[in-house]
């Protein structure tokens, strides 16, 4: 049952292992309720692993236990949903986020999914299964997967709602079948979008959230819904200038333009891939070369993304520490240079700033960079030796050990002068370097 079996992963596939001081625990506590809901039980569950009760390991066990049954669902259901679709199964996905063979419950491992939702979760705020199922689809590296393979898990309201304008533009121009004209309409399309639907949920959004915010409740954090009829009829008086659309015609246009930037930031992600191919000997020569890139796409993409948060954190924590609090602004410069390419002059007006110059100064993208490539280095030296080594013998690792050296300082570098071109440019500048993408992968799990 699922209150005592951990669904773990075996062999890259579920398998379900019976934990049974966890089954003998959960059958003592609810001996004759047989009615009672999973709701009272989790909470229940709940008030045990919050207490310092000596039944705490053991309500953590079950709590475990039905988090990983609904992560298993969670699969199944993005499977079904997705899968056929995009050429991958349910089993694609269990690596990503079941725990481990090894993931033992009675060794003390808290950074298993199953644990860290357990600990982030909040009784009151929200269900178990909701809060899994969130915690699930914001994975990054299951996020990373699915982006791949053309999936964004938000809605198209959600999308366009993040978008930036001059983004959209600089993305249609890239591609030559759209015109002057039809960049110009798609924009407007979305400032549209914008102006008119945004202006008037938030407004309405602000107002019930301050109200129950006065009643001790939490913010609502519903789902965007689809534009109203006069909210499409609004667009299209906006842009019938430019553009004669029906209401109706506004609505399909808005998810053409959402399927466009689906489409566009899954590409982004594969052109940054290609990139990172190599066909180095450092792994087993009868490995395929397919199986190389693979690896070593992942092994890059982890170590700068380890990298990146240790050194952004350090200098969040530094800037918090400063009279002046400049954290935030450095965050968000960091966001609008990279992953939105608002120039160095407009971002100052956005995070509060006087001019360009304090930006840069914040921003010090030279000493940015120099400090992630260093660690960088380190990580990925670390972990291809370690990969060496699974593939290797003690002989034929000395060789190689010099080798790689050679391999990641030229392969790091080549990440970081490709970053350094792409931001020396001022005037319609795109960041697809892998050095941005790894720093927006970041930045998105710290929204």
């Amino acid at each position: 049952m699922k209150w005592w079996t951990l669904n773990r992963l075996s062999l890259g596939n579920c398998r379900g292992e019976e934990i049974t001081e966890a089954k003998e625990f959960f059958t003592q506590l609810f001996s004759g309720d047989e009615e009672v809901s999973d709701k009272e039980i989790i909470r229940q569950l709940w008030g045990l692993y919050k207490s310092e009760s000596p039944e705490k390991p053991l309500a953590e066990k079950c709590l475990r236990c039905v988090i990983s049954h609904y992560i298993k669902i969670q699969c199944f259901d993005l499977a079904k949903k997705y899968g056929s679709k995009h050429d991958f199964t349910v089993e694609d996905l269990f690596p990503f986020v079941l725990d481990c063979t090894d993931s033992s419950l009675n060794n003390g491992n808290h950074n298993s999914l199953t644990a860290r939702i357990l600990q982030s979760f909040k009784l009151e705020q929200a269900s178990l299964s909701t809060w899994t199922k969130r915690i699930v689809i914001t994975d990054r590296e299951l996020k990373i997967f699915l982006l791949e393979h053309g999936i964004e898990l938000v809605t198209n309201w959600l999308l366009l709602k993040q978008y930036n304008s001059r983004k959209l533009r600089q993305n249609l121009s890239e591609l030559p079948r759209f015109s002057s004209t039809e960049i110009q309409q798609y924009t407007r399309l979305l400032e549209s979008y914008q102006n008119v639907y945004l202006a008037e949920i938030q407004a309405a959004r602000n107002q019930i959230n301050q109200e129950r915010e006065q009643q001790g409740l939490r913010k609502i954090t519903t789902p965007y819904p689809a534009p109203n009829h006069q909210q499409l009829v609004s667009m299209a008086e906006e842009l019938s200038p430019i553009w004669k659309l029906s209401p109706e015609e506004v609505l399909k246009e808005l998810q053409n333009l959402a399927q466009f930037i689906r489409d566009y930031k899954s590409s982004r992600y594969h052109d940054a891939a290609k990139q990172s191919q190599t066909k180095s000997n450092i792994y087993d020569n009868n490995q395929q070369t397919s199986e190389i890139s693979n690896v070593y796409r992942q092994l890059l993409q982890d170590c700068l993304i380890a990298a990146i948060k240790e050194v952004t954190e350090e200098r969040v924590n530094y800037l918090q520490s400063k009279r002046k609090k400049r954290d935030k602004p450095f965050l968000q410069g960091l966001d609008f240079f990279h992953c939105q390419y608002v120039p160095m002059t407009e971002i100052a007006e956005k995070i509060g700033l006087n001019n360009q110059s304090q930006v840069s100064r914040l921003l010090d993208q030279t000493a940015f960079r120099s400090d992630i490539s260093r660690r960088t280095l380190v990580k990925l030296r670390s972990k291809l030796l370690e990969q060496a080594q699974i593939h290797n013998s003690p002989s034929q690792l000395k060789n190689l050990e010099l080798e790689i050296n050679t391999f990641v300082d030229e392969e790091v570098s080549n990440v970081m002068q490709e970053a350094e071109k792409e931001a020396s440019i001022s005037k319609n500048r795109v960041m697809r370097n892998l050095l941005s993408i790894a720093i927006c992968q970041y930045l998105d799990t710290r929204k």
